[in-house]
């Protein structure tokens, strides 16, 4: 086997520890002859760190790989390679490997060649992640701390500077975000006060090129009440702030209003146009997802985004096998339930006054039962890793598999958990909003028709038992 050898030495200290060029040389050149190979190609990068890759020879090695100079790699000690375990692995895995190269630590006794060695790389992937994991929690135990000390851990937002003692207010900015809160109090909208900063305030052109988002983000920002935030910690800051208390919660009030109108009052979920009647309102009742219309030569059909695959976004749960139905059947039945709703005040009370049937809850609990399951699965594998010595590569492949299921499935919890909003509607309010039900139905206004259901309409769950329909007013 042809080998090229690396060679690094950084500090006087390390050639004293026996690290210096001579010594790596002469025990690499032994062991290759030792081994039956030849030696093709030496690499030596002296004074160079290993906290990065930026070395000459390092990046001449991995240039001449290409060439075809050599098949394996040889270094003294891994930390001659690099002390970061993150380039470590790359190289290894992306550079040295992608290529057939094989890589060998002498010290470490750490061969690619060998299936042992290739095993080496699976732990030294775990222990790559337990060590990212864990500089994420220190850095966000260390953020909770500044918070809980209210200390900005950010970057200073319009009105400010950040300086070596934190935010310090910056007078002509302040005022900008003075009249963006005195604006909103007076009822203003977003586009509103945008048009008037830029009009008002042309030495800020970021406003002109934002439309009405950085006003908003403004007015929603806690730094400026003296506020500061982590996840869903929120502390009294030590710096100054902009606006004053009254203003800041009267605002803050304002906002929340504008908040509850909108989600009342929004659109239901996909909007009002579209070609199919109920996109937006069914939901699986096997895995929690929306159901999306697909076209089909001999008629469009709801299905279940987790069932159809994509978009990665819309997706619950792989695999699910929720049912698929004929969009003209799932119309034909809502529009009957309709009629029904306008012509039989009966029927309406029974279904205002129906204990309703928690599609949420259960839907919640197969879900959790589903993440209890891959926890399980995670546990038993760990087991068998530590009895039977499975090969930490493929123990890491499915644990990564079985953790992506669960954050989808997790994630899914998180949103079918959420509330719709539900009028309180008479009789006579429902008969009013289905005044022209028929002549709609007849016409084929779809867009018409939706408006309607975005006042009536909850949700349609779809399930191996059935369709289950819940209306707003009950």
């Amino acid at each position: 086997m042809r080998i090229a050898t690396y060679i690094r030495v950084s500090t006087q200290e390390q050639a004293l520890e026996g690290y210096s060029i001579d010594a790596q040389k002469e025990r690499l050149t032994s062991y290759c002859k030792a081994k039956g190979w030849t030696l093709s190609a030496e690499y030596i990068d002296g004074g160079f760190s290993g906290s990065n890759l930026e070395r000459p020879q390092m990046q001449k090695l991995i240039s001449d790989i290409s060439l075809g100079l050599f098949d394996g790699v040889l270094v003294y000690k891994l930390d001659r390679l690099s002390r970061s375990q993150k380039d470590t692995l790359y190289l290894i895995e992306d550079v040295f490997l992608k290529n057939n190269i094989s890589f060998v630590s002498l010290n470490e006794n750490f061969d690619t060649s060998t299936p042992f060695g290739r095993a080496m790389i699976g732990i030294l992937s775990v222990f790559a992640q337990l060590e990212r994991e864990q500089i994420k929690e220190r850095t966000r135990m260390g953020l909770e701390e500044r918070i809980k000390k209210g200390h900005h851990h950010s970057y200073a937002p319009f009105g400010y500077r950040l300086t070596e003692n934190g935010l310090e207010i910056n007078p002509s900015e302040a005022a900008v975000v003075h009249k963006i809160y005195e604006l909103v109090l007076a009822n203003y909208s977003f586009k509103q006060i945008k048009d008037y900063i830029v009009k008002h305030y042309p030495e800020y052109p970021s406003f002109s090129a934002s439309r009405a988002n950085k006003v908003s983000q403004i007015a929603h920002n806690i730094t400026y009440g003296g506020y500061v935030k982590f996840g869903n910690s929120i502390c009294k800051g030590t710096h100054e702030p902009i606006i004053e208390d009254s203003l800041f919660e009267k605002v803050s009030g304002i906002l929340g209003k504008r908040r509850d109108e909108w989600e009342r009052l929004r659109t239901k979920r996909t909007g009002t146009h579209s070609n199919y009647l109920l996109t937006g309102f069914i939901y699986c009742g096997e895995c929690g997802a929306r159901y999306r219309a697909v076209p089909k030569p001999t008629g469009a059909i709801y299905q279940c985004y987790s069932r159809y695959g994509s978009p990665a976004h819309m997706v619950k749960k792989k695999g699910c096998k929720g049912p698929i139905l004929k969009a003209d059947e799932v119309d034909s039945m809502i529009f009957d339930e309709l009629l029904k709703i306008k012509y039989d005040e009966d029927y309406f009370n029974s279904l205002k006054n129906a204990p309703v049937r928690d599609e949420t809850t259960e839907i919640v609990e197969k879900n959790k039962k589903e993440v209890d399951k891959i926890n399980a699965q995670i546990e038993k594998l760990l087991d068998l890793y530590g009895m039977d010595g499975i090969d930490i590569a493929i123990l890491s492949s499915k644990i990564k598999s079985l953790g992506d299921k669960k954050a989808l499935l997790d994630q899914s919890i998180i949103e079918i958990q959420s509330q719709s909003y539900k009028p309180s509607l008479s009789y006579h309010e429902v008969q009013s909003i289905l005044v022209d039900l028929e002549s709609l139905i007849n016409k084929k206004a779809t867009d018409d028709l939706r408006r309607l259901l975005q006042l009536l309409l909850d949700k349609i769950i779809i399930s191996e038992d059935g369709i289950s329909v819940s209306w707003n007013f009950s």
